[in-house]
């Protein structure tokens, strides 16, 4: 198969075409569709008792996305050959999202199944992850930790598009559109949305999606004509990815994060998040 080369213009090569679609496809068995980013339990705390409400829900976890995990996603993409560099990059994401262990699991177990997904549809091209096999296992915590190994979707999405040679920008947006799709269709499914008026929201938002992306870019732009990192940054990090990563990276959504993190004890509930 022919990968997506950035010189491509899609006339003379429409087979990487059919990767894009591959991977934002709802039938690619990453496990998006099993979480609601939080929908559910913001619904049964009753912040999102309308479709306005949740117009309003949809731009603010595009706006915590954009600083939170397009960083991480972006400095993957551009170390994708690294399997090393990956699993710093989820390493240093995990205390960034400590706030809410339960969308931290979820990230985790979304980015196992993609892992698994991606080495079977191009074990060519994502050859290099392969060694994060083991970190992604379903082993228990180790003995006097509640911290599991693996790899977060975030910066893992962003691996597998660089070796399968997707543009950082439309790497970007495949992402947002995922996380957009992903909530459009729990809000459906939970009944807070009609399939039709779902519809209509999802391509309103898609401008609130392309703002969100916009915003990483410039900020990410701007961290890189910045002064260096501070020492104490890059020594903690271990590298200039992570550093810049985490100088960027910042999340804007606490509520949300509440929201999410009781999910769990919902009495009843159709999301695992």
């Amino acid at each position: 198969m022919t990968m997506l080369s950035q010189n491509d213009t899609g006339g003379d090569a429409p087979m990487w075409q059919f990767v894009v679609f591959q991977l934002v496809d709802s039938c690619l068995p990453a496990g998006g569709f099993a979480h609601s980013q939080g929908v559910e339990a913001a619904m049964q705390a009753g912040a999102l008792p309308c479709a306005a409400a949740f117009d309003v829900y949809a731009r603010v976890a595009m706006d915590n996305a954009s600083g939170l995990l397009l960083p991480f996603l972006t400095a993957a993409h551009a170390h994708c050959t690294s399997a090393g560099e990956c699993a710093a990059l989820s390493a240093a994401l995990q205390p960034m999202m400590a706030a809410c262990h339960v969308a931290s699991k979820a990230s985790l177990t979304q980015g196992a199944a993609l892992l698994r997904t991606a080495l079977a549809a191009f074990p060519e091209e994502c050859a290099p992850l392969a060694a994060l096999l083991d970190q992604c296992s379903s082993a228990p915590p180790p003995p006097g930790t509640t911290v599991r190994a693996g790899m977060h979707v975030a910066p893992l999405f962003g691996a597998v598009c660089g070796l399968l040679n997707v543009p950082p920008p439309l790497c970007r947006r495949m992402f947002m559109y995922i996380l957009l799709r992903d909530m459009v269709s729990a809000a459906t499914r939970l009944n807070l949305l009609g399939p039709m008026q779902a519809t209509g929201i999802q391509a309103r938002l898609a401008s609130s999606a392309e703002a969100a992306v916009k915003v990483a870019e410039v900020r990410m732009k701007e961290a890189a004509g910045a002064q260096p990192a501070p020492a104490w940054m890059r020594l903690q990090s271990g590298s200039d990815a992570v550093a810049m990563a985490m100088r960027v990276a910042r999340t804007s959504a606490p509520l949300q994060d509440t929201f999410q993190g009781g999910a769990e004890h919902l009495f009843t509930r159709l999301f695992c998040s």
